[in-house]
């Protein structure tokens, strides 16, 4: 069976995510009828956001994270610091190939670096 990336990413950073039923989105009233056997009900499918569509979610998701720096430097970022003389401002760079790309590049590559490491 093959791995769905974008499941793989979400509990890699720990993202809560909606459930269907049915191919319904799941709703109060819906879990409210009958409470335990909907909530056992085998139709109930994860849905997990397009990181691949979108990699600026990948980069919320990333940004989150303490070892954020790091993340930056392992696919040619920056996470630079400016003094300015009376403030200091932290900027981040990264790639235009990476926020422009819809196939996934930076989700599979943080899935890749992600690996090993907690949420």
């Amino acid at each position: 069976m093959k791995v769905d990336q974008n499941q793989k990413f979400a509990e890699m950073v720990g993202v809560e995510v909606d459930n269907i039923c049915d191919g319904n989105l799941l709703t109060d009233e819906c879990l409210t009828i009958s409470e335990p056997e909907c909530l056992d009900c085998s139709k109930r499918k994860p849905i997990y956001p397009d990181y691949a569509a979108d990699p600026r979610l990948v980069l919320r998701e990333m940004m989150k994270r303490k070892d954020w720096p790091r993340f930056l430097d392992s696919i040619d970022g920056m996470h630079n610091c400016y003094d300015y003389g009376q403030e200091i401002v932290w900027r981040d760079w990264i790639e235009v190939k990476y926020l422009l790309d819809t196939t996934g590049k930076l989700r599979d590559k943080a899935i890749e670096w992600l690996k090993g490491r907690t949420p």
